[in-house]
């Protein structure tokens, strides 16, 4: 089959929607039309006009079985690799693990969705329909669950997740927070290597649903460096560098919010 890039191949009706102010809250970047305080999502219109207009109808059935088949068959043709995800592509990571040896870490920016639990043992959490109409937890055999524990994990979550359900578009988060802690738990006590890290809580604030679109970028680069299990950093090659006697090393930022110095101060 040829020429049939960015085309769908089943029928679909597209209905009109008009629900930015629904998803201006439900990525957290504010209660329509305010932003949330110290969020680090631009605040100028022509920003926030071009995010909207980032958000295009789906074309076709939303089919995970059918992205993960095709990420699988890239990682086969490229080889080892790190896999990034994000948001709904969270569940397309999980299913594609199964399905290639050639991914080595998973990095995962607030998953939603999709969180293979095993049969029998999803929580109650995990089993509430969400605002899509759909279960956050999905049962997978006992076999699968242990290729979660093959290699490492980080997932991240970022700011103002609510302790209430008073605004549910908001809380759908802070359960997804709840559920990827308890699945690392369950993984970890298994042999895993997952980490669910809230950023609020390391000194990272101001972040929304979407990194690419705040200041997190520094931040996520650490941590895929960090996670990487096939080389350590000292194994990787350095410049030669002047050292003090000491053997301390100088490191120079600027940190507008202080974010960056928080990184720096980890590293």
């Amino acid at each position: 089959m040829t020429n049939l890039a960015g085309r769908g191949t089943e029928t679909v009706t597209i209905s009109p929607a008009f629900d930015e102010e629904e998803w201006f809250n439900r990525f957290r970047v504010g209660i329509y039309p305010d932003y949330f305080e110290g969020v680090q999502f631009s605040r100028s219109k022509e920003a926030l006009d071009q995010f909207f207009r980032q958000m295009t109808p789906n074309i076709g059935t939303v089919d995970f079985e059918v992205y993960s088949d095709a990420y699988a068959a890239l990682f086969d043709k490229i080889g080892p690799a790190i896999f990034v995800t994000h948001s709904q592509g969270g569940p397309v990571g999980w299913r594609t693990l199964l399905k290639t040896d050639n991914i080595k870490a998973i990095v995962s920016y607030e998953p939603g969705g999709g969180i293979p639990f095993p049969e029998g043992q999803v929580p109650e959490e995990g089993k509430i329909l969400t605002l899509s109409k759909k279960t956050e937890g999905v049962e997978v055999p006992m076999s699968d669950f242990m290729k979660y524990t093959e290699i490492p994990i980080i997932v991240y979550y970022g700011d103002n997740l609510p302790e209430t359900d008073e605004r549910p578009e908001l809380y759908e988060w802070t359960r997804r927070l709840h559920l990827m802690r308890q699945w690392a738990k369950m993984l970890n006590e298994l042999g895993g290597d997952v980490t669910v890290i809230h950023l609020p809580e390391t000194g990272l604030h101001g972040n929304t649903h979407f990194p690419m679109s705040n200041y997190l970028f520094t931040a996520l680069l650490f941590c895929i460096v960090s996670c990487s299990s096939g080389t350590s950093a000292e194994e990787i090659p350095m410049p030669d560098r002047p050292t003090t006697e000491a053997g301390k090393t100088l490191i120079v930022y600027f940190s507008w919010s202080g974010n960056t110095r928080a990184v720096a101060n980890s590293i």
